[in-house]
């Protein structure tokens, strides 16, 4: 699949989807996409900061530091509740559209 700024916001957005006040750690939202994919989305090097950059940026996304376990500093990112509607908005209009090619 090809590499798109806009399908890489909605893919992280689907990601977090359900993560509640936790939210999920940066390198997870990557393994994440990776096995939904299965091989066919590649993610370019560096676009975890730069899609969640983008993200904050638009309200979409909150982030904290979750500090580290033993190892890497880990940064986490929870949906706000303007995130939650972006993401409810899209995954309506994809519920309708299958809908109407049935």
């Amino acid at each position: 699949m090809r590499y798109s700024p806009v399908k890489n916001e909605m893919l992280f957005l689907w990601a977090m989807e359900g993560s509640g006040e936790v939210g999920i750690y940066g390198l997870e939202i990557e393994k994440i996409i990776a096995a939904c994919g299965e091989g066919s989305v590649k993610l370019p090097q560096g676009s975890l900061y730069t899609t969640t950059n983008k993200l904050k940026e638009k309200g979409l996304i909150e982030s904290y530091d979750g500090g580290s376990t033993g190892g890497a500093h880990r940064t986490y990112f929870r949906l706000t509740e303007k995130g939650e509607e972006e993401l409810k908005a899209h995954n309506t209009f994809f519920e309708r559209l299958r809908a109407w090619k049935s």
